[in-house]
């Protein structure tokens, strides 16, 4: 079995390279073929192998690989709405959360159909900034009614 924290250690021979030549990957992985330049590349990438998450949020206990990604993660329990739609100026906690809402919010023609608008649905009362909007809103999510 792989244990990490023996198999970093200087002298260990398997993680350890010979010399260091530019382009070279000497960091092995053991239980695929995939090699790296830096020791910490290989660690992470043997979490991939062992599910190990070492990175803990504290609000809903989601577990990361890297400090980056709790750090990305952190976003969503933010109280700011830091995104911002350049089609409708709404506002989202996340890069990811924006641009799924910008590609529907570009498909309306400028609005993601949620808000008031002075185009409203008859059919479920959504409101569209554009004539367009609506018309493009009751084929795709009414033709059948």
């Amino acid at each position: 079995m792989f244990n990490m924290r023996k198999d970093f250690q200087k002298g260990n021979g398997t993680t350890e390279p010979q010399s260091c030549a530019f382009g070279r990957k000497p960091y092995k992985c053991e239980m695929c073929p995939a090699a790296y330049k830096r020791p910490t590349d290989l660690k992470i990438h043997i979490m991939d192998h062992t599910n190990m998450r070492e990175y803990e949020c504290d609000t809903c206990e989601k577990k990361f690989k890297t400090r980056a990604d709790l750090t990305k993660h952190m976003y969503i329990h933010s109280k700011e709405n830091n995104f911002v739609c350049s089609y409708c100026d709404k506002r989202f906690k996340t890069r990811k959360i924006l641009n799924t809402h910008k590609t529907n919010c570009d498909k309306n023609g400028g609005d993601s159909g949620s808000g008031s608008g002075e185009y409203e649905c008859a059919i479920c009362d959504k409101g569209f900034t554009k004539e367009s909007a609506l018309t493009a809103h009751v084929n795709s999510q009414h033709h059948d009614d």
